[in-house]
């Protein structure tokens, strides 16, 4: 796991302000997220600016999905001026110097994305994922097997294939992959490398899972090129890189199998 130093935030490869960013894009890598998280805790200002930003981007899209103007009307019936200077300048004296300035520069919109801010908490920052993580969990399961249903009996274990999909089935991932990565080797066996990524995923391995998919060496069964598309969107997505998942995700909704409605789904997620 990736310790956080933030007292010597040079050290990283980015800013503050491009790790925030990315962050609220979505696209942070898991190592990046550990940094988030230290950081979050032990780093007030870089954790009031994280909470400021990530309130004003969900008001955003509240505002997109909900019809955020008939909320902020309400917001704003019954509030004198007199009491929005007062309310701004005691977030003035709440957050001091740079944070209060770039407050106030946000009209009714940054009041807007303050007070969601005090509902969330800094519980909700602790604790939440980036959406593209939660968007995988819920649509990601791994693949059945439909090349070796296991056979129960000691003639089971025959053979590498026969007992690498009895790995498979009993969710004994770690072992299962070593011996598809075997079978990968074999031209007589083309479906290795899909259920070789499919251990890897399982096992929480993404980026290694994107490289066996992407193998230039492997001729893809006609069978398995939308299931191998959808894990690689997936696989993708894992990672942040939404950028390459969804044109994957397209050309499964565009191809009419039985997964374009999954895909439509979560490219409308997405979003």
């Amino acid at each position: 796991m990736c310790q956080a130093n933030p007292g010597n935030f040079n050290e990283y490869e980015m800013d503050r302000e491009e790790l925030i960013a990315k962050y609220i894009q979505g696209k942070v890598t898991e190592q990046e997220l550990e940094i988030i998280r230290e950081l979050i805790q032990t780093d007030e200002d870089f954790r009031e600016e994280l909470a400021f930003e990530s309130g004003l981007r969900r008001a955003i899209k509240q505002e997109e999905r909900q019809d955020l103007k008939s909320f902020l009307a309400e917001l704003e019936k019954g509030h004198s001026s007199q009491a929005d200077s007062e309310n701004l300048q005691t977030i003035n004296h709440q957050h001091k110097g740079s944070n209060a300035k770039k407050i106030l520069q946000f009209s009714v919109l940054g009041k807007a994305a303050a007070v969601l801010l005090i509902g969330f908490g800094a519980w909700w920052f602790l604790n939440q994922s980036p959406d593209h993580n939660a968007l995988y969990n819920t649509y990601y399961e791994p693949y059945p097997n439909i090349v070796a249903p296991t056979v129960r009996g000691p003639e089971s274990t025959a053979s590498i294939t026969a007992e690498a999909f009895r790995l498979y089935d009993n969710k004994d991932f770690p072992a299962a992959a070593t011996l598809f990565e075997q079978l990968t080797k074999r031209e007589d066996a083309s479906y290795a490398h899909f259920y070789l990524a499919q251990s890897l995923l399982a096992d929480g391995h993404a980026s290694e899972a994107i490289e066996v998919l992407e193998d230039p060496n492997w001729e893809v069964p006609d069978n398995l090129r939308t299931p191998r598309n959808w894990y690689l969107a997936l696989a993708h997505l894992k990672i942040g890189n939404t950028e390459k998942s969804r044109p994957l995700l397209e050309q499964i909704e565009r191809a009419n199998s039985t997964k374009s409605g999954e895909a439509k789904r979560l490219l409308d997620e997405m979003k």
